[in-house]
């Protein structure tokens, strides 16, 4: 009796083995299915947008202009005279950038 019921629990120990194997083997194609219902709903959708038809110009100015004084006398910009004491130095810079980014779609992807 012991010989047969050791064989017993054996065989229910191989059959639950091979389920487990076929449940992880069936977890691939299910996960498959999953993701082609979750493509075809996004397609049903409509046209999906593509990188390689955007138009895209990106333009960057910048300029830059820097003015050292050392003592003495100057005329501003704006006409004014200004009086630097000898030995300092003073420094004027102004700097602008601009940039500009424009983006456009000129068709839509096919497969």
């Amino acid at each position: 009796m012991r010989m047969g019921k050791g064989q017993s629990i054996l065989e229910y120990a191989l059959l639950l083995c091979v389920v487990l194997a076929a449940l992880l083997i069936m977890q691939v194609y299910i996960k498959r299915t999953y993701q082609g219902r979750i493509k075809a709903d996004a397609e049903s959708v409509g046209g999906q947008y593509s990188p390689d038809h955007t138009i895209s110009l990106s333009e960057t100015n910048t300029t830059s202009t820097s003015t050292t004084y050392t003592g003495g006398d100057f005329v501003t910009d704006n006409g004014s005279k200004v009086s630097i004491p000898d030995g300092m130095t003073v420094t004027k810079t102004t700097s602008r950038t601009t940039a500009t980014k424009r983006e456009g779609v000129d068709s839509f992807a096919t497969e």
